[in-house]
């Protein structure tokens, strides 16, 4: 199950399989992503964390119908989103 179609169909069943093969195929390349943003490796960790945890929630929502290209736009989206809210709590904390 490598199409990140099925990986989402079967995430939001709640198959545990699938979401490892989602996690072990995107955490890299999330990380890689997140990191450009954040810039602190230790944060990046706890952001693909709650990207990944994002994913398995809403999976349900993700409108499969419109193909690879967009469930992985979907994908990273969840991550850079989570990753400007990081920066923007972290901007608000006084110093």
């Amino acid at each position: 199950m490598d199409n990140i179609t099925e990986l989402l169909k079967a995430i939001a069943r709640g198959n545990k399989m699938a979401f490892n093969q989602f996690y072990e195929g995107y955490e890299t390349r999330l990380l890689r992503h997140i990191k450009s943003i954040v810039k602190n490796e230790e944060i990046a960790f706890e952001i693909l964390h709650e990207t990944c945890m994002k994913v398995v929630k809403n999976a349900h929502k993700a409108d499969l119908s419109r193909g690879t290209s967009h469930l992985n736009s979907w994908v990273y989206k969840i991550a850079t989103n989570a990753s400007l809210d990081s920066l923007r709590k972290t901007s608000r904390e006084p110093d």
